[in-house]
């Protein structure tokens, strides 16, 4: 009988100690774009956890426990950027999620684009017709049309990536945006610095 209760009680403080953890995020959906949102999935692969939407708004989501995690939303027919802090958590716990139109992407690409294994420089990426595009991260809006504007000139878009980023990411992003820099300023001096509209990851605008 008493190692029944002693079974019983572990299990009970088991259980109290997960749900301490858990706790209340804010999630927030915007279409930027004149189609229709009808369903999206939310997923953190570390904890099993998805949840599914089928408007756009702010919504309050718990989520089991706090920690490091890559967050990914998935929705047919968008290009879907998803935000969120480094380490999510009852007293950070925002995520935002912004779900662009694929038709009319203007010089962006989406955020799951692999930038780093291509063994071409970037002139010869240009050259072969390929999609060469600055990497930057971070909760700040992106004007797309004003950087529309500078692919047009120069032929160098932009690709999004979570703000929550790893170090080797993070370590092949900047020699990323270092190399097309080094390439726009052999190819049209520094000038070029002053008709970029944010800050890039690597470069000095000065």
């Amino acid at each position: 009988m008493k190692k029944q209760i002693f079974i019983a009680l572990t299990l009970l403080l088991s259980f109290t100690a997960s749900y301490a953890k858990a706790f209340t995020a804010k999630v927030t959906i915007s279409n930027q774009t004149d189609s229709p949102f009808t369903y999206g999935t939310l997923y953190i692969d570390a904890l099993n956890f998805k949840h599914e939407f089928t408007t756009t708004g702010e919504f309050m989501l718990t989520i089991p426990d706090n920690g490091k995690y890559v967050i990914r939303f998935e929705s047919k027919n968008f290009i879907c950027t998803t935000l969120y802090p480094n380490r999510l958590s009852k007293r950070n716990a925002q995520i935002q999620i912004t779900l662009t139109d694929v038709t009319n992407i203007d010089g962006f690409i989406p955020s799951n684009t692999n930038f780093n294994n291509n063994r071409l420089t970037i002139a010869e990426q240009i050259e072969a017709g390929q999609s060469v595009n600055f990497v930057v991260n971070g909760i700040s809006p992106i004007p797309q049309q004003t950087f529309a504007l500078f692919k047009e000139q120069y032929g160098i878009g932009i690709v999004t990536e979570n703000c929550a980023i790893d170090p080797i990411a993070f370590r092949n992003a900047k020699q990323h945006n270092q190399a097309i820099a080094n390439y726009l300023t052999e190819k049209f001096g520094t000038e070029w610095k002053e008709d970029l509209p944010i800050s890039i990851l690597g470069i000095n605008n000065e």
